[in-house]
């Protein structure tokens, strides 16, 4: 029973050695498809990864996420014409806009705003930027519903 008992504690402290033995650099590994990016995407992504999730030995902990929902603030100066499921409107921003990308969603804050938006007793349409002009400060909005 002695033999039997030496080769369980053998096994025991061999499997604790071997447990220690691994280093503690464990790290995050970036997906195939990131590394198929160009190295300056893939350095900002990397440093990213760093900045909001820490490393496996140093991990970030959030109590709210830093959600940024991008957009521009502003007002409708003037409703315009409405056809079927297209809206013209004269706006306003709080900033310079130069830009709105086609197919950015619209959500309308006010609710007279959004019964000029749809027909009655329809429900609340899905509205999405068509196209903008800058000079004019004309936003065509158009839904899918």
């Amino acid at each position: 029973m002695a033999p039997r008992l030496s080769r369980m504690m053998a096994c025991l402290v061999f499997a604790l050695a071997a447990a220690g033995c691994a280093s503690g650099d464990a790290e995050f590994v970036l997906s195939e498809r990131t590394l198929e990016l160009e190295q300056s995407a893939r350095e900002r992504i990397a440093a990213a990864l760093d900045r909001y999730f820490g490393t496996p030995q140093d991990l970030v902990a959030w109590l709210r996420l830093p959600v940024e929902y991008g957009g521009h603030a502003g007002a409708v100066v003037a409703p315009g014409e409405k056809n079927d499921q297209r809206l013209t409107l004269q706006v306003a921003f709080e900033e310079d806009v130069e830009d709105i990308e086609p197919g950015a969603p619209l959500l309308w804050l006010e609710s007279s705003l959004r019964d000029l938006a749809q027909n009655e007793g329809e429900a609340q349409a899905t509205w999405r930027v068509v196209e903008y002009d800058p000079v004019a400060l004309e936003l065509v909005v158009e839904t899918d519903a």
